[in-house]
């Protein structure tokens, strides 16, 4: 492996090394903004975005969840607190709860 990636030891084939000197370099295909249909933002600001919302909504989510009985299971409050702006975050949009077991 070459140039500034001393801090990465790679064990095993899952990355190359050619591939990870090629993400170091920011020569590898797929990693632009225009990949991800982000405008003018780079994928690290876009990440960094969504990583300050989803803290702050984690953090809400655990808070109301502090203050929950004991015996409460927290299943709604979880629903729609953390995994729905989690899974919209990701571009799941919104997922219907499953069915109800008979």
């Amino acid at each position: 492996m070459s140039g500034g990636s001393t801090a990465v030891r790679v064990a095993g084939g899952l990355l190359p090394p050619d591939v990870l000197d090629a993400v170091l370099a920011g020569s590898l295909d797929g990693l632009g903004s225009g990949d991800y249909h982000l405008g003018g933002e780079s994928p690290r600001e876009a990440a960094a975005r969504e990583w300050t919302y989803l803290l702050g909504v984690y953090r809400r989510f655990r808070d109301d969840l502090a203050r929950l009985p004991d015996n409460d299971p927290a299943i709604g409050l979880t629903r729609e607190r953390w995994l729905t702006q989690l899974l919209a975050s990701l571009r799941y949009g919104r997922c219907r709860p499953p069915a109800p077991v008979a």
